[in-house]
């Protein structure tokens, strides 16, 4: 039996349900989580971290709020007419400005290449951590308006925290993982001091957008760092706010 041009070119019942879906992709809303995903896709296990490396902003927050909090009801170590102060809240927002522009720069190279390749180029050429670098940096944007030299001391020893415990263990898992070429890159390059002779860069990157977007939306919150610093040191100088304590 022959079917006419009509017929023959008219879609079967069921050809014409056959309809193909991507599979859903689950969102992704950290940089740990993007790092996961790419050690999965590459046929490697996900990294795993010890407690303490895992539980390490927690125990900073643990450390600094409770000393903010201390610090906001204290008496304030510098009159409101104190050029030390102005200089001290002027630090403060140049401290943040400098520590988000750091992490982004780092960022923009680092973002979906963490623990996959050596990256050695950009931030990454003046010193090996530069996100801790600017994490840093912004804590202290929290600290320097209300100058309590204790918050000081509280911000070094949550960095000693990261410095003794943390960097060394992501240390350990990348050398026994690239081998060779990244302990040559720790040769080359400082752990935390930048060594600004030995920066590099491609003239081109290629840029996960993904990361970045995460980094940005981290800078939504924390940009009310030094705005917290800034309202808690102006609280303090009112007569009629408790002062509870003096705090060095």
């Amino acid at each position: 039996m022959h079917c006419t041009t009509a017929e023959c070119d008219r879609p079967t019942t069921a050809s014409a349900q056959v309809e193909l879906r991507p599979a859903p992709i689950e969102p992704v809303d950290s940089v740990e989580a993007w790092r996961d995903l790419g050690a999965m896709q590459a046929g490697q296990p996900p990294v795993r971290k010890r407690w303490l490396e895992r539980q390490r902003a927690r125990i900073g927050m643990a450390v600094l709020v409770p000393l903010v909090a201390l610090s906001a009801v204290s008496e304030p170590p510098l009159a409101a007419d104190s050029w030390t102060g102005v200089a001290l809240r002027i630090l403060a927002c140049l401290l943040f400005v400098a520590g988000a522009a750091c992490r982004f720069w780092a960022m923009l190279y680092i973002g979906g290449r963490k623990g996959s390749v050596v990256v050695s180029q950009g931030p990454y050429s003046l010193v090996r951590n530069p996100l801790y670098w600017g994490t840093f940096l912004m804590a202290l944007s929290l600290v320097a308006p209300l100058g309590n030299f204790t918050l000081i001391v509280g911000c070094l020893a949550i960095a000693s925290i990261y410095a003794c415990v943390t960097v060394p263990s992501e240390e350990r898992r990348l050398a026994s993982k690239h081998g060779d070429a990244y302990r040559d890159y720790c040769r080359r390059v400082p752990r935390f001091w930048p060594k600004l002779s030995s920066f590099s860069t491609s003239e081109s990157i290629a840029v996960d957008v993904g990361c970045l977007a995460i980094e940005a939306r981290r800078a939504l919150v924390w940009m009310w760092i030094p705005v917290a610093g800034q309202v808690l040191a102006t609280l303090r100088l009112q007569s009629w706010w408790p002062h509870l304590l003096w705090l060095p």
